[in-house]
């Protein structure tokens, strides 16, 4: 009786102190953002390898709103905006550039048992290297079709069904 329900419950400790170690190193160790804030926008954690790249130690601004952190009292601002729609209820996305990179935001409304949103927890991706790759592959499509429709000799863009995708002006 006694000894096998104090052995069990020692042995499900034990399982689920793992079980957090686990998660706890794989979230330490991904490269993104993880953070919670209270119903007030307040700090209560954040986390991940992401950190690193701001100069932010985890959980360093445990306590601190997120008004203090970004030093604004505007409800516009892109982040506090996205957070009072997460605290009313709803999931949001949101890019925004900060310390010179550019982050995907995802924010999820925080609710207690009884359904009540009780915060938000957020987790940011570092999305800047894909974001440039995408402009200047935009710039070389820009230059290509420049040089396309402004080129001396008459060109033409043929599709692999052998048909007319693009012609320029002196082709015409």
């Amino acid at each position: 009786g006694f000894i096998t329900d104090v052995t069990a419950q020692r042995e499900a400790n034990d399982a689920l102190r793992q079980s957090e170690a686990r998660t706890r190193i794989v979230v330490e160790q991904m490269p993104a953002i993880l953070w919670t804030v209270d119903a007030n926008l307040r700090y209560e954690s954040s986390l991940g390898a992401g950190l690193k790249a701001l100069g932010i130690e985890p959980n360093q601004h445990n306590g601190m709103t997120l008004w203090e952190y970004f030093q604004t009292t505007d409800p516009e601002y892109k982040p506090i905006a996205m957070h009072l729609r997460a605290v009313g209820g709803e999931a949001v996305s949101y890019e925004t550039e900060w310390a010179g990179n550019i982050y995907q935001s995802f924010l999820e409304p925080r609710r207690n048992e009884e359904g009540i949103v009780t915060g938000v927890i957020g987790v940011a991706l570092d999305v800047t290297e894909h974001r440039r790759a995408d402009q200047n592959l935009r710039q070389v499509e820009a230059h290509f079709r420049a040089a396309f429709d402004n080129a001396p000799i008459g060109m033409a863009l043929i599709g692999t069904q052998g048909t007319y995708v693009q012609l320029n002006k002196r082709f015409c």
